[in-house]
């Protein structure tokens, strides 16, 4: 940066140095700093340098209507909070989280003693003939464990004491197994292949989502009525999202009836399938052991049901199942569910669950349709800044996506992520592409030249030989060539966080006299945005042009990759020819 920097910052606030003259300077440094290592650093001091209102006299030479830097940020303060939710990596963990997952570790410990010492269980009623195998087998695995710490403490501290320090023992297990119940607090886990949903929000396990407000609103308030909604809509509208949106709104405070719920997932499909759920007849009863692991925090556990048709399927657990579940929605019971979400489509609902009536009736029907075109904008761009922030996304290229006649958000989410795999960086150069059809036609002449009686049968080959070694130098020259095209295009995606970062601080400003740390702010603000940003989007899209790579998502990638997948669909939707006999 030395050798840029021509002037010293009185140098750039004496009258006598034009705007005109600093416009050009500044045209300089972006020159310069595109081909440095961190241009982000280079930009924050360069922008130290520079005195503010000259500064924007020389943007307003190019933008003659340039507003005020803090009117300019809280204006563009809505989209530099969405930009920067969406592509923060790492969020902090609050405290209160922290201490809370400590002490549940220690309860833990506590909870493993009891399950494998405890003996107020083997007074519980036994159920069937398996739970009474499985009691048997507890209390005989007891005095196999315990038979050699009587052996080992006998000659050491003598029977009488070993013998009260092991009944000592078994009292203390036995007190904390009939307690412990009483004062078990909230579990973090419920048994079969379930998912806390709720810690996966509080340590940032999951990315932002933005359901649609009014059938948050409905889901929510059917919640707080105990009226136990169920999301019905055809696959690919984003139901099992809109929960987990749900989900986010509950931690935030959005929904104060429901503040403090713990929100566990289920994927019913899933659940049944598991190896737990059918071992030595548990699977029958899962969903009351579930309701009995919820112990006296049920009132404060929303359950989610995905996929609940699947407990109506047609096998041997599907009847045992769903009318468990019937009797655990009953309201008042002392081990009924209070708050249950059921999710599964329209089809199934219709064709598993929709004749039992008296199912239906302890659930409350709530339709989800498509999201419209821009929700789906919102959703598809909250997908691109999480999964690639570096990729460029040209105008009209959201206007290619959108199909009314599809299902959506779910048909343009699918899009994006096959135009994301083709401005990844895994995408192949044309290059590579180039020498594979020159290989296969030398494998094609060689095989010719076997059945010629030409003299001239290697002049073929060998041409293609030596435009096969050309291909091969060029690869290897555009190798480095695109690792330093991927390190530019990821240094784009940095300036422009730390833009849009600044313009969030900014906005925070009041106007009038600026402290000369908010002033830097201010000129590092204007920098990114006016000229480092543009400068590297160029350099970015000028080098991918030159080395035939991918980066700008536009109508022409879209539509070429809707035209595959129509053509995928056709393929499979087309009839299959017999085979000829």
């Amino acid at each position: 940066m030395n050798s840029v920097h021509e002037y010293s910052r009185s140098q750039l606030q004496d009258p006598t140095f034009s705007s005109a003259q600093l416009q050009s300077h500044i045209e300089e440094v972006v020159q310069h700093l595109i081909g440095v290592s961190d241009p982000i650093q280079g930009a924050q001091s360069f922008a130290a340098t520079l005195p503010l209102g000259k500064f924007q006299e020389a943007i307003r030479l190019q933008h003659r209507a340039f507003p005020e830097a803090v009117i300019l940020a809280k204006a563009k303060l809505h989209e530099a909070l969405f930009y920067l939710e969406h592509t923060q990596k790492q969020i902090s963990v609050s405290l209160y989280t922290r201490l809370s997952d400590f002490l549940y570790a220690l309860l833990s410990l506590v909870e493993g003693m009891i399950a494998a010492f405890g003996v107020a269980q083997f007074f519980s009623p036994i159920e069937n003939e398996s739970h009474g195998f499985f009691r048997s087998q507890q209390i005989m695995n007891l005095i196999y464990n315990f038979s050699p710490i009587s052996g080992i403490l006998g000659p050491i501290l003598g029977a009488e004491a070993a013998g009260k320090m092991i009944g000592g023992f078994f009292a203390v297990c036995a007190l904390l197994s009939l307690i412990y119940p009483k004062i078990r607090p909230m579990p973090r886990i419920l048994p079969g292949t379930c998912e806390n949903w709720s810690q996966s929000v509080r340590h940032a396990h999951f990315q932002p989502v933005h359901g649609r407000k009014t059938v948050l609103d409905e889901v929510a308030a059917s919640l707080v009525r105990q009226e136990n909604p169920i999301l019905l809509g055809l696959t690919g509208v984003g139901k099992t999202q809109l929960v987990r949106a749900l989900v986010q709104a509950i931690e935030r405070g959005e929904y104060p009836e429901l503040r403090g719920k713990e929100v566990f997932y289920y994927n019913c499909a899933t659940l049944i399938g598991s190896s737990e759920f059918n071992t030595g007849g548990v699977g029958s009863r899962i969903l009351t052991r579930i309701s009995e692991a919820m112990g006296r925090h049920r009132g404060n556990i929303i359950l989610i049901l995905d996929e609940v048709h699947a407990f109506f399927s047609e096998n041997a657990l599907s009847g045992p199942m769903s009318e468990q579940l019937k009797t655990l929605l009953d309201k008042g019971g002392p081990n009924n569910l209070p708050y249950v979400v059921g999710i599964t489509t329209q089809e199934e609902f219709d064709a598993k669950i929709k004749r039992n009536a008296a199912f239906v009736r302890r659930f409350k029907e709530v339709p989800v349709g498509n999201t419209t075109k821009e929700e789906t904008q919102q959703i598809v761009f909250s997908a691109m800044l999480q999964r690639a922030p570096q990729v460029l996304v040209a105008e009209g290229a959201f206007d290619a996506m959108w199909n009314n006649e599809e299902v959506q958000p779910g048909a343009c989410l699918e899009v994006l992520e096959e135009a994301l795999q083709q401005t990844s960086v895994a995408q192949i150069s044309p290059t590579v592409t180039k020498i594979e059809e020159v290989k296969s036609q030398i494998q094609a002449a060689a095989s010719q030249c076997l059945t010629s009686r030409s003299d001239n049968f290697t002049s073929p080959v060998a041409a293609l030989n030596q435009q096969l070694s050309e291909l091969e130098q060029v690869l290897q020259q555009e190798v480095g060539q695109r690792t330093e095209f991927f390190h530019l295009r990821d240094q784009l995606a940095a300036a422009r966080k730390e833009m849009f970062r600044l313009m969030a601080k900014v906005a925070e400003f009041a106007q009038g006299h600026f402290s000369s740390r908010q002033e830097r702010d201010i000129n590092a603000l204007l920098f990114l945005r006016q000229y480092l940003v543009p400068g590297l989007e160029g350099a970015v899209r000028r080098k991918a042009t030159q080395l035939g790579i991918k980066t700008v998502i536009d109508a022409a990638l879209v539509n070429q990759v809707k035209q595959a997948r129509s053509a995928r669909k056709e393929q499979v939707q087309a009839p299959q020819q017999p085979s000829p006999v």
